[in-house]
C-alpha cells in the first residue's frame, strides 16, 4: 500500500514538473486588440564604472533587441517532420520608443525594457493568439528562445494538430519581471503574441 502511495505522489510531482515547462494560458482577443498592442525589446548592461553608463548600456542593447522583436519570429512547422524552425530578421522600424522599466539586477547591472507599435492593421483577430506564462530564470535571452518554441508546439497541439503546414509570425508582446533583488535569478511574466498567416 505505501509503494503505491509513493508511486502515485511521484508520478503527480513528474506531472506537475513537465507541465510547468509547458503552461500558457491563452488570453482571448477581441475587435481592435491586436491593432493596440506594442511590441517589447529588452537588454541588460553592466559596467564598473558607474551606474549611469550600467543604464545607458542596457538601453542601447534593448533597442537593438526592440528591432528584432518588431520584426518579429518568422516560424514553420511541417508535420511530417515534427519539428518548429524558426527564423529572425532585423527589418522592423521603431516608433514611438517608450521605456517601460529598467530593473537594477545587481551591483551596476541593469535590465531595461522597450516598447513600440508596430503596424498591423490587416490582422484578423480569428488569426491572432495572445498567450501569457511566467517562469525564473538566470539567461533571459535562453528561456525566451525556449518559450518561443514551447508556446508554438503548444498552439499546434492544441488548435492545430491536424494541420500539415502551419507557418505564422511571432511577437514578444509583454515582459515583467519581478523577485530579483539579492537573487542570481528572477521571475519573468511574458505575454506572445502569436499571428497565423
Amino acid at each position: 500500500m505505501k509503494t503505491k502511495m509513493v508511486i502515485a505522489i511521484l508520478a503527480i510531482l513528474v506531472l506537475i514538473s513537465c507541465s510547468s515547462d509547458r503552461t500558457f494560458k491563452e488570453i482571448k482577443l477581441k475587435g481592435n486588440d491586436v491593432k493596440e498592442i506594442n511590441i517589447m525589446g529588452y537588454g541588460t548592461g553592466k559596467a564598473y564604472s558607474s551606474d549611469e553608463i550600467a543604464k545607458d548600456k542596457a538601453r542601447a542593447n534593448a533597442t537593438v533587441n526592440l528591432v528584432d522583436q518588431v520584426s518579429g519570429r518568422e516560424f514553420v512547422y511541417v508535420k511530417s517532420n515534427g519539428s518548429v524552425k524558426f527564423t529572425t530578421s532585423s527589418k522592423g522600424l521603431l516608433k514611438d520608443v517608450q521605456e517601460v522599466e529598467s530593473y537594477k539586477l545587481g551591483d551596476k547591472k541593469y535590465l531595461t525594457i522597450l516598447s513600440s507599435p508596430i503596424d498591423i492593421e490587416d490582422i484578423e483577430v480569428e488569426k491572432a493568439l495572445l498567450l501569457e506564462t511566467s517562469f525564473r530564470t538566470e539567461n533571459l535571452e535562453k528561456s525566451l528562445a525556449e518559450k518561443y518554441k514551447i508556446a508554438v508546439e503548444e498552439i499546434i497541439e492544441k488548435k492545430y494538430h491536424n494541420t500539415a503546414r502551419l507557418e505564422g509570425r511571432l511577437y514578444l508582446s509583454g515582459i515583467n519581471i519581478s523577485d530579483y533583488e539579492g537573487k542570481d535569478d528572477f521571475e519573468v511574466t511574458i505575454r506572445i503574441l502569436i499571428i497565423i498567416s
